[in-house]
């Protein structure tokens, strides 16, 4: 956990090779302790949870010593590190947002699960269909969360120093690259939304229902280039409470009560189907906020820096 939150630090530093190489090495020591602790050592679960500590104690010192290389901009120092309540306040305002984000997800997986039992009497496949469109929903969020975050750096660095034009230019090149992937892969899922059933070995009539009602599930997918990538991007610009607020909106405000309204009126075709139009109306109120706020947002911290000039 250490290594992952100071993976973000090490990024807007420029060296996201770092961050990703203390990754990947957790991952290499975890798939090759894992056999030698399960198998030779005969150790079983608890040698699958041993291989996993000691992977992540691994990648956690390989970060720790980036911060006393010659490399790193910033070094551990004792008299850095007393508590300040203002820079607290600020640090969780802006982790609050995402962490919303996620907890408000398996808010919904629960929402959908008590819904898809009651309208098909607990019949199995409808769940096990709805896993897989999860499944597929996060393939697609995925690269474009990781776009946004890999913006994070370049968009904070410029905000700072009150580059409006740079900023415009980087946002408008990621928008563009966000969209395309957006709309190739939500173009894909609707003409053959099979695949993902596929994908996942689902039998014959999970299968079948993932057909029918994927491009139900999936037809909102197209507005995450705004709902991840550029979400990511507003948190980056100290924009913590109308991220906060766009999170929400899409997740508690719409989803959750058209998951249970669209279920009464149409059964398990609405649990479905209120994914796709929450994802669509919020993908909308998001684009209009965010295009409407980022000129105001550049064009004031850049009178602020030149100002202080």
């Amino acid at each position: 956990m250490l290594a992952q939150g100071l993976n973000p630090f090490i990024q807007t530093q420029g060296y996201s090779f770092i961050a990703m190489g203390s990754v990947l090495l957790g991952a290499v020591i975890n798939i090759v302790l894992d056999p030698i602790f399960i198998f030779t050592l005969n150790m079983g679960v608890s040698g699958s949870s041993l291989a996993t500590v000691i992977s992540q104690f691994c990648s956690c010192v390989c970060i720790i010593l980036f911060f006393f290389t010659e490399k790193s901009l910033f070094h551990f120092r004792v008299e850095d590190m007393r508590l300040k309540i203002e820079r607290i306040i600020d640090i969780v305002s802006l982790g609050f947002t995402p962490f919303v984000m996620t907890i408000t997800e398996c808010a919904i997986q629960i929402v959908f699960n008590i819904n898809l039992n009651r309208a098909t009497g607990g019949n199995k496949d409808y769940t096990a269909a709805l896993t897989v469109m999860l499944s597929a929903l996060q393939l697609i969020s995925l690269p474009l969360n990781g776009l946004g975050n890999g913006m994070q750096p370049f968009v904070s660095y410029n905000y700072g120093r009150g580059n409006a034009e740079r900023l415009t230019k980087g946002i408008r090149y990621v928008t563009i690259i966000a969209f395309i992937f957006a709309l190739s892969v939500w173009s894909l899922s609707l003409a053959v939304p099979e695949m993902y059933a596929h994908l996942f070995s689902a039998s014959e009539s999970v299968t079948a229902i993932v057909k029918h009602y994927c491009p139900m599930f999936l037809m909102g997918s197209i507005m995450f280039f705004v709902q991840m990538t550029l979400q990511n991007i507003n948190v980056a610009l100290g924009q913590a409470r109308s991220a906060l607020i766009l999170a929400v909106t899409r997740k508690v405000i719409i989803l959750i009560p058209l998951c249970f309204a669209l279920t009464h009126f149409l059964g398990f075709k609405g649990v479905y189907l209120s994914e796709g139009i929450a994802d669509l109306v919020a993908g909308v109120i998001t684009t209009i906020v965010i295009f409407t706020s980022f000129p105001r947002i550049f064009k004031r911290r850049a009178e602020e820096v030149q100002a202080k000039a």
